[in-house]
């Protein structure tokens, strides 16, 4: 991701360490242009910040739990 907030702000790739951004093209690409790029490497398996993720255990749990289970779409609806 390359991202810049202010003009004349050199961009930020902010790198996952997916395959894709530690290929040797990439890497040689990073190096050449050391100078317009700011390099953010973040650990390869960084831990999970989305705060939606918790939610959708504790909600499947919610209407598993319903009986008799919603089976048509409007009563999953009601239930979620």
């Amino acid at each position: 991701m390359l991202q810049t907030l202010f003009p004349g702000e050199r961009p930020l790739f902010q790198d996952d360490n997916a395959p894709l951004n530690t290929a040797c093209c990439v890497q040689t690409w990073l190096d050449e242009h050391d100078d317009e790029v700011e390099h953010l490497t973040w650990c390869p398996q960084p831990p999970d910040l989305n705060i939606i993720e918790p939610l959708w255990g504790f909600l499947e749990n919610k209407v598993r739990a319903r009986f008799p289970p919603p089976s048509t779409l409007p009563e999953l609806e009601t239930a979620l």
